[in-house]
């Protein structure tokens, strides 16, 4: 697998906070990979473009990861126009192109919320989050990537969610640990693969 980075806001911090607590190398047992967790609380996905600019000249980071999960745009939701979010990703793609050669994006579904904490409706932001992600496996296949759906988080599964409805409970980031120890295994057996869990 090789040298992973996972890029992302709070869910990927407080993923990697869990972790630690589970799997010492931070590896969380993805065979021969060196994972890096780069999570920060109210990441969006429009300053992703740049957020990967500054990290490809950063000292220390100059080594090309091989795959590069990416797991924004929960926090877009609601001040950002899906438009904008689009464009975003599209300008994500082209900037792993050229300044990572050779590794892989993985695009990581946005998960569901008990409670956006943005102006609107519960469910006008839900079909937001799902138009989202249709359009971001779309931009991301077609630039030579990779999808990791979450198909057991739903704003119904309480029990996956901390009491403010965004961040996970210990149950909710075991599973999303679950998710991406198991796509990048898949991903890195079968190639060919697009998206995990392949359906």
């Amino acid at each position: 697998t090789g040298l992973v980075w996972i890029i992302g806001d709070s869910l990927v911090k407080w993923a990697a906070t869990f972790a630690l607590g589970h799997y010492p190398d931070l590896d969380i047992g993805v065979a021969a990979a060196n994972l890096v967790w780069r999570g920060a609380p109210g990441a969006t996905l429009l300053r992703l473009p740049q957020r990967l600019r500054d990290m490809a000249s950063r000292h220390g980071e100059r080594r090309t990861p091989t795959m590069m999960v990416l797991h924004l745009g929960g926090n877009d939701l609601g001040t950002a126009t899906l438009t904008q979010m689009e464009a975003a990703l599209r300008e994500v793609v082209v900037t792993v192109q050229r300044l990572f050669p050779g590794c892989t994006p993985i695009w990581s579904d946005i998960l569901p919320r008990v409670r956006y904490s943005r102006a609107g409706s519960q469910s006008r932001l839900e079909a937001c989050r799902k138009n989202m992600n249709r359009r971001a496996r779309g931009i991301f296949v077609r630039g030579g990537g990779r999808i990791l759906s979450h198909p057991r988080f739903s704003w119904e599964r309480l029990e996956f969610f901390r009491e403010d409805g965004v961040h996970l409970s210990n149950l909710g980031n075991k599973g999303f640990l679950d998710d991406i120890r198991e796509g990048l295994s898949f991903f890195s057996l079968c190639p060919r693969g697009v998206r995990y869990p392949p359906f």
